[in-house]
């Protein structure tokens, strides 16, 4: 479902080309499934309901942390934060990203460790309407550098020790998230004023770069949208859901991980990236914090 149309790819073998009968049996056939509700449910949904992608992930995100203020919604190893904590957290980064100039379209990346941080940082990022570029910390500078050029980054946010890599590029600001964090403290914490649309983009994505260069992928706020809200009649998700983020921000799974939790208003485990490497400690995660959605790709069991 596109633009809140529903799209159909039809392959068929060159040999029927210009079959007329071959087509319409087809084309009466999906008209029959339309008419008689035939349709997998998520995908009728879709289309009865145009409104699903006609909102910004964040807006949606800021009624779910109204309707779920004191729930926890991010929790790492020490300590867990509640909706409403983790909303004032981004109301002032969006500020303090402001009053360094960042601005809505602007690309933004973020390179820092997985972690509640790392996680609310993008949050705001999104918040503020700018485009969120992740960048795996355990990549090549020369990989790094090349994302934040290709990507045309305003800044990057750092941890400290990588304010000034090797190869640096001057072009390319980037700003200690420890001193981002202390600028944020002194801001109001009131809501954000939104100014965003849910056809905006949202975040930049790179490919590992194993045939060639690393090519960077957009997505959209309404593509977010939309996958999230099929899902939900499949699996049934809902905001007593634990979830885990295992995978690195840097791969488009970790989307996935943080967005099935905060979309139903749900609590996400941040595993950092030591724990993640080390089977009993994640066996011993998932059981302390009785999580309920597990993702893994197939490589993992080989």
């Amino acid at each position: 479902v596109l633009n809140d149309r529903m799209h159909f790819k039809f392959g068929y073998p060159a040999a029927v080309r210009g079959n007329k009968g071959f087509l319409e049996y087809y084309i009466d056939a999906l008209k029959l499934m339309l008419s008689e509700n035939l349709l997998p449910l998520d995908a009728r949904e879709s289309c009865a309901r145009p409104g699903i992608s006609s909102i910004h992930v964040m807006e949606h995100f800021q009624s779910v942390a109204k309707a779920y203020r004191e729930r926890e919604c991010l929790v790492d190893k020490t300590r867990g934060f509640s909706y409403a904590e983790i909303q004032g957290d981004c109301n002032r980064i969006a500020r303090a990203l402001t009053n360094i100039g960042v601005k809505k379209g602007d690309r933004v990346g973020v390179q820092l460790p997985k972690s509640v941080k790392q996680v609310t940082v993008m949050l705001s990022v999104m918040m503020l309407g700018a485009v969120y570029v992740p960048i795996d910390i355990f990549s090549p500078e020369k990989r790094r550098l090349f994302i934040e050029k290709d990507a045309d980054v305003a800044l990057s946010i750092v941890e400290d020790n990588d304010l000034k890599g090797e190869g640096f590029d001057a072009r390319y600001l980037r700003v200690n998230a420890l001193d981002l964090f202390a600028k944020s403290a002194a801001l109001s914490n009131k809501p954000f004023p939104l100014d965003l649309n849910s056809n905006d983009l949202l975040y930049l994505i790179y490919t590992s770069g194993t045939t060639g260069k690393p090519k960077g992928t957009p997505i959209t706020s309404n593509q977010l949208s939309h996958l999230l809200h099929s899902v939900r009649n499949n699996f049934d998700f809902d905001e007593n859901d634990r979830w885990i983020m295992f995978h690195s921000p840097a791969f488009d799974f970790s989307m996935w991980e943080i967005w099935g939790a905060l979309w139903f208003g749900g609590s996400l485990l941040v595993l950092d990236d030591d724990d993640t490497r080390n089977s009993a400690l994640v066996y011993k995660a998932i059981s302390e914090f009785k999580v309920t959605i597990f993702n893994q790709k197939a490589s993992a069991f080989s």
